[in-house]
């Protein structure tokens, strides 16, 4: 996904985290064209979709609009464990 976002154009941000030890994938962005939508569905396709609760959702939207300030691509990695 990271490869596929960065490949390309898109206004998009993917998260991978944990939530409640279970991991997770959450694409955010800009409406996409049918085509992007079907890739990205299928790179998330071997998951379970889920609802995420509106603090996860908000939070994830928060730290989106930071990065988009700091420059067309931002990339973090922290340990398990660290809160958002």
């Amino acid at each position: 996904m990271q490869d596929m976002v960065f490949g390309n154009d898109w206004d998009m941000s993917v998260y991978r985290f944990l939530l409640v030890g279970v991991s997770h994938v959450a694409a955010l962005g800009e409406p996409q064209p049918p085509e992007v939508q079907e890739q990205v569905h299928g790179m998330l396709s071997e998951g379970v979709p889920a609802t995420l609760p509106p603090h996860i959702v908000d939070t994830l939207l928060q730290r989106r609009s930071q990065a988009k300030q700091i420059g067309p691509w931002v990339e973090g990695h922290y340990r398990p464990g660290r809160p958002m």
